[in-house]
């Protein structure tokens, strides 16, 4: 629906009503302009008031499901929340107050445009701008039924991240079959044999990052440094190249473009329809089409130049002969630009947050510098992956700061198709044309998943044994049956068919 059609729907009928009015009254009440206003203002009066009741009524379908009055009543609350950048300290307040389930919203139009397929539900591969209404919840009883064999397609939160015609990344493809054939070339792309060839990127990019910060005096952005790491990397694994950022600087301004565009589709996801008129705004939405024509140039010069080296790029143009089809330009520059937006985003937060906690935790951190000494010593290349894996406290401690910071901390969102029947996700009543979130944030720091969850504890992803060497009053062997541990619960990069595809170049890094 464009916003042509949300004029039409709101102001149409009462126009005409007034029209009809005019006429049968024969002239006693002639047609006026404070008469069309005043019948707009009643309908949409009436309108909003009949809405509401219903939403709040105990005939609704969530009815039965707590939740703040505002949440119920519309998704405008929910946008205002996201907006303040604080919407996963929100979702934790609310679970706190109501429970493993709440009701936190209502879009505003409600047109389906769904269709069963072959056993799983499936969603065609178009802008759908209506919305269901939606849960959060916490219950580790709904992972499996949500994103397991049979899982739900992702919800209309992905619909309100695009604008105008532009093609769906990977990651906001919503029909399943759809998603499972364009994973292809990524699982190819972020294999184990393809992460081998990335090693020396990498460790390029590692070393520049050294030597920048060694000629920095004073106080160091270390978040930002560490940004523009993270973004020449994943520039160099989309198109060859590009970037440059910690040798040059944001000299073109990409940088703060992309990074000052990420919080308006997180706001816009919560009510698709309003993408619509975002993006018709004087001097709105206009950042991210200026990054795609620059990705579009970049690729446009890769395919012209051939390949140099086998990045994610060779991979999504299938340069490796593997698919019998070429794929169109258009997804394959959308999948480049899906690496440098949301590969080198994710990856500078998780970073700056792992530095951030050792650097308020000083045991923390001479524990990591004495693992560091004893596996690497002085010259020694300490970007080998392959000692890494050896390495239990370096580990323990990526591990911790993304239990404590996932960079997604608000999770994706699923949703159960209008026209499909009521699935069942653990204990839970799902009716057709309801969306689902599970936030990670709230459920990493949830104390019946993680003892003491507000605290950085890198001991809690080792062995038993080495765990109650290092931390003895935690750990000890009458102590240790009372620490609750639940990996299970551990979800930074979501779990199922659709989690992240780049979950081990991430670990890599």
């Amino acid at each position: 629906m464009n916003p042509f059609t949300h004029f039409l729907s709101i102001f149409a009928a009462p126009v005409a009503i007034a029209r009809l009015q005019a006429h049968l009254s024969n002239g006693f009440l002639p047609m006026t302009t404070s008469g069309c206003l005043q019948f707009i203002c009643v309908y949409v009066m009436t309108l909003v008031l009949s809405v509401s009741t219903y939403r709040l009524s105990p005939f609704h379908p969530l009815a039965q499901y707590p939740g703040p009055v505002l949440c119920k009543l519309s998704k405008l609350w929910m946008m205002y929340i996201s907006s303040q950048g604080k919407q996963h300290i929100y979702y934790q307040a609310l679970h706190r107050r109501y429970g493993d389930v709440v009701r936190i919203g209502k879009f505003e139009f409600i047109i389906s445009n769904c269709r069963p397929c072959s056993g799983a539900l499936a969603v065609n591969n178009t802008v759908n701008v209506a919305g269901p209404n939606e849960l959060s919840i916490i219950d580790p009883s709904v992972m499996s039924p949500l994103y397991g064999q049979n899982e739900l397609p992702k919800g209309p939160m992905w619909d309100g991240r695009l604008s105008g015609g532009q093609t769906r990344s990977l990651v906001a493809v919503r029909d399943l079959h759809e998603h499972a054939r364009r994973r292809k070339p990524w699982a190819r792309a972020l294999g184990t044999a393809a992460l081998k060839n990335y090693e020396p990127i990498m460790k390029q990019r590692a070393h520049e990052l050294v030597e920048r910060l060694e000629r920095t005096d004073g106080r160091v952005d270390l978040a930002e440094f560490i940004s523009f790491f993270a973004y020449d990397f994943m520039s160099d694994m989309a198109f060859g190249g590009g970037f440059d950022l910690l040798k040059n600087g944001d000299k073109n301004g990409f940088w703060r473009l992309l990074d000052s565009s990420v919080p308006t589709p997180t706001i816009l996801g919560h009510a698709p329809w309003l993408s619509q008129y975002y993006a018709r705004l004087p001097g709105k939405g206009t950042t991210m089409p200026e990054f795609r024509a620059f990705a579009y140039g970049c690729a446009q010069k890769r395919i012209s130049e051939g390949s140099t080296a086998k990045d994610i790029f060779y991979y999504l143009n299938n340069e490796d002969g593997h698919e019998p089809v070429q794929p169109p330009l258009r997804e394959v520059i959308s999948g480049g630009t899906l690496v440098i937006v949301a590969g080198s985003d994710t990856t500078a937060s998780a970073l700056s947050n792992a530095f951030y906690m050792l650097l308020c935790n000083s045991t923390a951190y001479k524990r990591l510098r004495g693992e560091i000494d004893k596996h690497f010593a002085p010259g020694d290349d300490v970007s080998d992956v392959a000692k890494h894996l050896n390495m239990p406290y370096l580990n323990g401690v990526i591990n911790e700061s993304l239990r404590m910071f996932p960079p997604v901390p608000s999770g994706g969102q699923r949703a159960n198709p209008h026209d499909a029947p009521t699935q069942i996700l653990g204990s839970y009543a799902i009716p057709g044309g309801t969306s689902v979130i599970t936030p990670i944030y709230v459920l990493h720091r949830d104390p019946r998943n993680f003892s003491e969850p507000e605290t950085f504890m890198p001991e809690r992803w080792m062995s038993p044994d080495l765990r109650a060497q290092l931390e003895p009053e935690i750990f000890s062997e009458n102590k240790a049956a009372s620490f609750v541990h639940e990996p299970t619960a551990f979800i930074p990069f979501s779990i199922g068919s659709s989690n992240c595809v780049g979950k081990s170049l991430a670990y890599q890094m």
